[in-house]
């Protein structure tokens, strides 16, 4: 099975709104995912409750 990188619309529309450097922090975190580079803690948290594989991205601005 091929492990892809899906970001819904609903969450672009909200990454929008994220202030420009956060915006640059996440594109940089989606080009090492495409990248096949793992992530982990404290940058990455696995979500089984949701299903496996799937991962929250933990990212903070400069407010925390």
């Amino acid at each position: 099975m091929e492990e892809r990188l899906v970001i819904l619309d609903v969450c672009l529309k909200e990454i929008k709104k994220f202030p420009v450097d956060l915006q640059k922090d996440l594109l940089l975190i989606a080009e090492q995912l495409e990248n096949n580079i793992k992530l982990s803690m404290p940058l990455s948290r696995p979500m089984p409750s949701i299903a496996k594989g799937v991962h929250e991205i933990r990212l903070k601005d400069r407010s925390g």
